[in-house]
C-alpha cells in the first residue's frame, strides 16, 4: 500500500488487497487501514529505513518505510513462529565469528552460519573487485550439491549497477519463489517521474531476467544480504535453495541485524589486515608530501622514483601544465594520446581510474594504466607491462549481455561451468591497495598545494613589505649616496683642470677619481642584487642552447672560436632573463681570468635529480685555490686587487647564486690554482 505522506491517504495498492479488505480501500487514511499503534509507528518511522511490525501490534507481519514523498506499507503472509529463538541463534553465530583471526576465515564461518540459519542448500560469500566483477571467497553446501563455485569469478554484468544500488540501500533481498507471478500496483502511474520508488520494498517483484538467471542455476528461492565496509558495498551473502523458501519477517529482521553487525566486524578485520599496508603507504606519502611542501610551486615530478614505487608499477608518467615527465623514455606526443584515450574512456571528471588492456596502438608495451587526476592541470599515470595469468570464471564471461541496442531481449546465460581464461596481452589487475594509495596520494597533493598557496600568500605579503623597504633603499642609494660621489667627481676634475697640483697631487687626485668610480660600481651592483627578489614572476621553457649560442655570437664575439658549446644543450624551465644573466656572468668571468690562449667550454650532463640538468662552464685560466671556493660567492668578495683582471665589484657570482636559488637550484665548482676552473650549476629540466 502506497500512502501520500502529506495527505496520509492511500494512492496505490496491489491487486490482492481483497484478501484482507472486502471493500475498495483507495483514498482511505492510514488510521482507517491500520491499528492505532501501527499507524503511529508508521508516522514515526525513520526515512529510508524499514520498520518491522508483528503481533500483537498488527494482525499481520508488516514492514513500513518512507521515501521522499510516499509511505509504503507491506503486509506479508502470516508466518509460523515455531520454536526457534532467532536472537539466540544470531548471538551464537556472532560469538563464532569472533573467533576468526582473518577476514578469509571470517567469511568461511559466515557462509556456514548463514546456510545453517536459513536451512538452505548453498550459502556463498561474493566479494566485489574494483571492476565490479566478483570472486566467490567462501562457500558452504549441503552434501550432494555437485556444482561448486568456490574460487570462481562472476562477471560484473551478473550483478549490474542498479542491482548493486539496491544492496547499498537494503541489508537483504528475499525471493521466496522464482515462479510466483507478480501483481501490479493500481492505479498505474503513467508518468515515470511520478512513479513510486520501490527500491526498498520487501515485496518488490524481481527482474524477469534475474529470475530466469536463478532458474538456470537450478535455484527456486534465494536470500541475498549486503556486506559493507566503510559505507561501501564490499560483497554479498548469496543463499540458494532448490525449493520455495518463505523466510518471514521475524527471521529476516534478525538476519538484517546480524548482517549489519557482521559487516561492522568484517570492516574491523579488513582494516586490521591492511594496517601494515596503510602504515607503509602513509610513510611513503609523508616523505613525498614533505618534498612537495618544500617547493616554491607545486611540481608533482619532484620525485618520480617515489611515485613509481608507491604503486607496484613498472614506470610512471607525470603531466602538469608545462608538459610531461617520465622515467620510461616515452615521447610526450604518445603520452598526450594516452591522456586523451583515458579521458574518452573514463570521462574528464573521473579522478582515479585504471585499465589492464590499454591498446598497443595507444601505448605500446604498457597495457596496464592507473591514473590519478588531482586537478585539471595535473595527472599521474602508473604503467604496467603485460603479464601472463589465468582467471577461473563461473561460465564464459563473454556471454553476459542481456539486451541488444535494438531492445531485443536476450536470454541470460545458462551455463555456469568453470571456464578458464588465459590472459596474455594484459597487465596484472590493479588491486585495492593501488587504488587506496592513489586516492591517499591525491589527498596529500591537495594538502601540499594548500600549504604552498598559504605560504605563498604569506611570502607575498612579506615580499611586498620588503619591496617597499627596497624601494626606499633604492631611492636613498641612487640619490643620497650617489650625490656625494658625483660631487667628488666634479671637485676632483675641477682641481685637475684648473689648479696646478704638481705630479704628486695629480696622482692623488686620479686615485680619488678611481676610488669614486669603484664606489659607483659597488652601489650599482648592490642595487641590482637587492632588486633580484622583485623580478621575473613567470617561469617559461628556455632553449639554453640557442641562448648560449646568441651570447657567444653577439656578446662575446671578440672571443670567437675560443668559446665552444659541447653537444646540444637541453631545454630548461626557468626565468628567462635570469638564465641569460647566469650564463653571461659565468662566461664573462671565464673570459676575464684566462689569457690570450683562453679556452672556454660550455656543456651539460644528467643530474642525480631526474627533474634537473647540470651545466658546466669550464676554462683554462688562473684557477682558484680550494680554500677560497666558498668565499667567492660572498657579496663583494674579490680575491684580487680591484684593478687586476678587468676590475669589477665582486658581486657577479653572488648574483648568480641568488638567481639559481630562485629556481630551487645550486652552484659549485672544481678548481685549483693554475689549473683552470669548472663551474657547475643546475636548472629545472623542461
Amino acid at each position: 500500500m502506497v500512502f501520500d505522506q502529506t495527505t496520509r491517504r492511500l494512492i496505490q495498492r496491489s491487486t490482492n488487497y481483497s484478501r484482507i479488505w472486502s471493500d475498495e480501500i483507495l483514498g482511505k487514511s492510514l488510521e482507517e487501514l491500520l491499528p492505532e499503534e501501527a499507524a503511529s509507528q508508521a508516522s514515526a518511522c525513520a526515512e529510508h529505513r524499514r520498520t518491522y511490525l508483528a503481533s500483537p501490534v498488527v494482525p499481520w507481519p508488516t514492514s513500513i518505510h518512507r521515501t521522499d514523498s510516499h509511505l509504503l506499507v507491506e503486509i506479508e503472509p502470516a508466518e509460523d513462529n515455531g520454536s526457534e529463538d532467532h536472537h539466540l541463534l544470531i548471538q551464537t553465530a556472532l560469538a563464532r565469528l569472533e573467533t576468526a583471526r582473518s577476514w578469509e576465515r571470517f567469511v568461511e564461518i559466515l557462509a556456514e552460519e548463514m546456510r545453517s540459519f536459513l536451512a538452505v542448500e548453498r550459502a556463498m560469500i561474493y566479494r566485489f573487485l574494483p571492476d565490479w566483477t566478483g570472486d566467490i571467497v567462501a562457500e558452504s553446501c549441503l552434501d550432494g550439491v555437485s556444482q561448486l563455485y568456490l574460487g570462481l569469478r562472476f562477471p560484473a554484468n551478473d550483478i549490474p549497477s542498479p542491482a548493486r544500488e539496491v544492496f547499498r540501500k537494503n541489508w537483504s533481498r528475499e525471493i521466496r519463489d522464482v515462479d510466483v507471478q507478480p501483481l501490479p500496483l493500481e492505479p498505474f502511474e503513467n508518468d515515470p517521474g511520478s512513479r513510486v520508488d520501490l527500491s526498498r520494498a520487501v515485496c518488490r517483484a524481481s527482474s524477469p531476467i534475474h529470475l530466469e538467471y536463478l532458474r538456470n542455476m537450478g535455484v527456486r528461492s534465494s536470500f541475498t544480504g549486503s556486506l559493507r565496509v566503510g559505507g561501501e558495498l564490499w560483497g554479498l551473502v548469496a543463499c540458494h535453495h532448490s525449493e520455495p523458501l518463505p523466510i518471514g519477517l521475524r527471521k529476516r529482521s534478525s538476519l538484517e541485524l546480524f548482517l549489519e553487525m557482521a559487516s561492522m566486524r568484517l570492516a574491523s578485520m579488513v582494516a586490521e589486515s591492511s594496517r601494515a599496508e596503510r602504515h607503509q603507504i602513509a610513510d611513503h606519502l609523508a616523505n613525498y608530501e614533505e618534498q612537495l611542501k618544500n617547493l616554491d610551486f607545486l611540481r608533482l615530478d619532484v620525485d618520480l622514483k617515489a611515485l613509481r614505487t608507491l604503486l607496484d608499477s613498472d614506470a610512471v608518467a607525470v603531466f602538469q601544465s608545462n608538459g610531461w615527465k617520465t622515467d620510461a623514455g616515452i615521447k610526450s606526443e604518445t603520452l598526450y594520446y594516452l591522456k586523451d584515450y583515458l579521458e574518452n574512456r573514463f570521462g574528464v571528471a573521473e579522478t582515479v581510474g585504471a585499465t589492464t588492456d590499454c591498446p598497443p596502438e595507444v601505448l605500446a608495451g604498457y597495457p596496464g594504466v592507473l591514473f590519478l587526476s588531482p586537478g585539471p592541470d595535473y595527472g599521474i599515470y602508473w604503467l604496467r607491462k603485460a603479464d601472463e595469468y589465468s582467471i577461473r570464471w563461473a561460465g564464459d564471461p563473454r556471454k553476459t549481455d542481456y539486451s541488444r541496442p535494438t531492445g531485443v531481449r536476450l536470454e541470460p546465460r545458462s551455463s555456469f561451468q568453470e571456464y578458464v581464461q588465459q590472459i596474455e596481452d594484459q597487465s596484472a589487475p590493479w588491486g585495492e591497495r593501488d587504488f587506496r594509495a592513489a586516492q591517499e596520494l591525491g589527498a596529500a597533493i591537495r594538502r601540499a598545494a594548500l600549504f604552498i598557496a598559504e605560504r605563498s600568500e604569506l611570502q607575498k605579503q612579506a615580499l611586498q613589505r620588503s619591496n617597499e623597504e627596497l624601494e626606499a633603499f633604492a631611492f636613498m642609494a641612487s640619490h643620497d649616496l650617489q650625490e656625494p660621489i658625483r660631487g667628488i667627481f666634479t671637485y676632483t676634475e675641477t682641481l685637475l683642470e684648473d689648479h696646478d697640483l704638481g705630479p704628486e697631487g695629480e696622482t692623488l687626485a686620479n686615485n680619488v677619481l678611481a676610488l669614486a668610480e669603484r664606489m659607483n660600481l659597488l652601489i650599482r651592483d648592490l642595487l641590482h642584487y637587492a632588486k633580484l627578489g622583485d623580478r621575473e614572476t613567470l617561469m617559461t621553457e628556455v632553449d639554453s642552447h640557442q641562448l648560449v649560442r646568441e651570447l657567444v655570437d653577439f656578446v662575446f664575439s671578440e672571443y670567437s672560436g675560443r668559446i665552444q658549446i659541447e653537444g646540444q644543450l637541453p631545454l630548461v624551465y626557468g626565468y628567462e632573463t635570469f638564465v641569460s644573466e647566469i650564463f653571461t656572468n659565468l662566461l664573462s668571468n671565464a673570459a676575464k681570468y684566462t689569457g690570450d690562449n683562453r679556452e672556454i667550454v660550455v656543456s651539460s650532463s644528467s643530474s642525480s635529480d631526474p627533474n634537473k640538468v647540470v651545466f658546466q662552464v669550464k676554462d683554462n685560466g688562473i684557477g682558484i685555490h680550494p680554500d677560497h671556493h666558498g668565499r667567492i660567492f660572498n657579496l663583494f668578495r674579490r680575491l684580487h686587487p680591484p684593478a687586476k683582471y678587468g676590475g669589477g665589484s665582486g658581486a657577479g657570482l653572488t648574483i648568480v647564486k641568488r638567481m639559481l636559488e630562485r629556481h630551487g637550484c645550486g652552484i659549485w665548482l672544481e678548481s685549483s690554482l693554475g689549473e683552470g676552473a669548472t663551474f657547475y650549476f643546475e636548472l629545472p629540466r623542461a
